[in-house]
């Protein structure tokens, strides 16, 4: 029933590629970066990282995703990220309507401090067809809970060194209130997808991610993580 298409790769001659890339990152580097969320190099596995509403955006009924990221390995202490995407489509009626329902899942430990989020995001969204029957408008909610936490034993603070050298006997004074927080986080999208030809099948998209600014520091209740705004497409 679904004609769609996974996303993305897009086939052009080098120098218009070239010319893409030029045009991007000139973009991207007159916005000003206000949050850091979790990453993968191979993003589009989980889609739902880009764009709520490209939940049910496939071929067939169900789809489940995982990627699992084991960063700097050589370097420093690994950052070592999970995600798991699971989604449902429901037909509502004969005329291409559908619900589509399922989740997001991210872990992540990073660092000394073994800096831990965990994601669990529920979607929600809603398919309608337009200009024909395979060209679909979709939009979707996505909200739930992270929980963060840290472990300040693997930390190294200023009065535990003596004379340059770290000593692990010393109990330091910095003052920790807390090593833990939890917080709703929510956000949604719009997007549009289908084949405009045998030939050519695409998406275009936009999504909200923080949409309720959550309050995300352990020890600061000022720090909040701010919207953003995610504009994406690909075309094959």
């Amino acid at each position: 029933m679904k004609t769609f298409l996974q996303p993305i790769i897009v086939y052009l001659p080098k120098s218009i590629f070239k010319l893409g890339t030029m045009l991007s990152l000139c973009i991207l580097c007159g916005f000003s970066l206000r949050a850091q969320d979790l990453n993968f190099s191979q993003f589009y596995e989980l889609p739902l990282l880009r764009n709520p509403a490209l939940a049910g955006v496939f071929k067939g009924d169900m789809r489940l995703q995982s990627v699992h990221r084991n960063q700097w390995q050589s370097v420093t202490v690994p950052y070592q990220t999970t995600g798991l995407s699971a989604e449902v489509i429901l037909p509502v009626n004969d005329y291409g309507h559908a619900v589509v329902v399922g989740a997001q899942m991210l872990h992540d430990v990073a660092g000394d401090s073994k800096l831990t989020r965990t994601h669990f995001l529920p979607v929600v969204g809603y398919q309608v067809p337009i200009a024909g029957s395979d060209v679909y408008l979709s939009g979707a909610i996505m909200g739930g809970i992270v929980s963060s936490s840290f472990d300040p034993s693997g930390l190294r603070w200023a009065d535990q060194f003596v004379n340059g050298q770290f000593n692990p006997n010393i109990t330091s004074r910095q003052p920790i209130r807390n090593t833990g927080r939890t917080y709703l986080d929510v956000g949604g999208g719009l997007a549009i997808a289908g084949p405009a030809s045998e030939v050519m099948s695409y998406y275009w998209g936009v999504g909200l991610f923080h949409a309720n600014n959550p309050k995300v520091s352990i020890n600061n209740d000022e720090v909040r993580l701010g919207k953003k705004w995610v504009l994406s497409g690909g075309m094959t």
